[in-house]
């Protein structure tokens, strides 16, 4: 807008007389400005149309107290820089946090669920058959991967259900495919750290007979989060007090800061735990 105006238009507009120019100045331009938000996105643009005004030939029509005005417009809106740059800031805080916080969880489950395993196999017609190796609790789908291995690396793989079905696949046949067995049950212990502690598979054709037991231990020291602090509630609500008034411009971008360092750490710890 301004730049056509100082451009192209500019021998039109400064043809006409004094109190014309300082109409003009005031209907197109002056009033626009001073009116413009504060807070929001465009502040280095308007901030920016400020300067081109006054550097140009309209600024020979600007009087005195518009020119206070325009300094203290420029003033509010580097102030409203400062508001979006420090929301900016407490939000990206947040978001890294919540970010770390997730990621977090899902490695502690994921941790939780990772087993060493001892299967052993029950033959009817030869000896009983070990194998060490390592087995899956998924807590949320509420079964346990574990597997046998014949020989040159053949791995029979089995899901025991919490309901008590069971499913299998071979790393040869089916290999990633999942299919139910309805020859066999199973049964888990779940224990004190919500992880199976031991499996038992039974064959329905052969009247119950055993044919797997497993014994399972944590495979990784376990990571645990902090519980969160007695002044999360707080502390939550009074940063989110701190936000609201940075963007409906009750306090200024330093108080904003200066409230928000005070509770900085504690927002981290509330964010950090469980």
């Amino acid at each position: 807008m301004l730049t056509a105006l100082f451009a192209a238009r500019d021998e039109i507009y400064f043809s006409l007389n004094h109190d014309q120019m300082v109409e003009m100045l005031n209907d197109k331009h002056l009033s626009n400005l001073l009116e413009t938000p504060n807070n929001g996105k465009d502040q280095e643009r308007i901030i920016g149309q400020i300067r081109l005004l006054r550097a140009s030939r309209w600024n020979s029509f600007i009087s005195t107290e518009q020119s206070k005005l325009l300094d203290d417009k420029v003033s509010q809106l580097k102030e409203g820089i400062e508001r979006r740059m420090l929301l900016y800031e407490i939000n990206s805080e947040e978001e890294i946090a919540l970010d770390r916080s997730a990621a977090l969880k899902k490695q502690i489950l994921e941790n939780k669920g990772k087993l060493n395993a001892t299967v052993t196999r029950f033959l009817l017609d030869a000896p009983p058959r070990v194998t060490e190796g390592e087995a899956t609790y998924n807590e949320t789908g509420g079964y346990l991967d574990f597997y046998d291995e014949i020989n040159s690396g053949h791995r029979y793989n089995h899901r025991c259900f919490r309901s008590g079905s069971v499913s299998e696949s071979d790393s040869i046949i089916t290999k990633d495919s999942w299919e139910k067995e309805p020859d066999y049950s199973c049964s888990m212990d779940i224990g004190p750290s919500g992880v199976p502690m031991t499996v038992a598979v039974k064959s329905l054709m052969n009247n119950g007979f055993v044919a797997m037991r497993g014994t399972f231990t944590i495979k990784y020291k376990q990571t645990m989060q902090a519980a969160k602090p007695e002044h999360c509630s707080v502390t939550i609500s009074n940063k989110r007090l701190i936000v609201d008034q940075l963007a409906a411009e009750k306090i200024t971008a330093a108080e904003g800061r200066s409230k928000f360092a005070a509770i900085r750490e504690k927002v981290k710890q509330c964010y950090q735990s469980t």
